[in-house]
């Protein structure tokens, strides 16, 4: 995932290289729809695989530890990618797994991990 050099603001472009097994990269574009301290939420365009939004938070819990989170609501753009969702290697668990890389890839990044 690549940030805008200005920082995430609404309007502003980030681009998402995923790697699949089998296939090769695939790389996007994502709009900043919503910024504020401690969250962000990105839309995906016209023709990705998927439509909705992503949400990357965060906030200290009570034993001051830093907690990330990502929630997707997201849907498949076209009954292709709605088939796809439903086979278990292709589908579900292999998009939670580029958000689980995400986050291990921050807390890594951060020293958290």
């Amino acid at each position: 995932m690549f940030l805008p050099a200005t920082g995430i603001a609404p309007g502003e472009v980030g681009l998402i290289n995923a790697s699949m097994p089998g296939a090769p990269t695939m790389a996007t574009g994502v709009l900043v729809i919503y910024a504020d301290d401690v969250s962000f939420s990105f839309m995906s365009p016209e023709g990705h695989p998927f439509a909705g939004p992503l949400t990357f938070s965060a906030h200290t819990a009570e034993d001051g530890l830093t907690v990330a989170q990502i929630q997707e609501l997201t849907r498949a753009s076209d009954p292709f990618w709605e088939l796809a969702m439903m086979i278990p290697v292709m589908g579900e668990r292999m998009q939670n797994d580029i958000w689980r890389s995400t986050r291990a890839n921050r807390a890594r990044h951060t020293g958290a991990a």
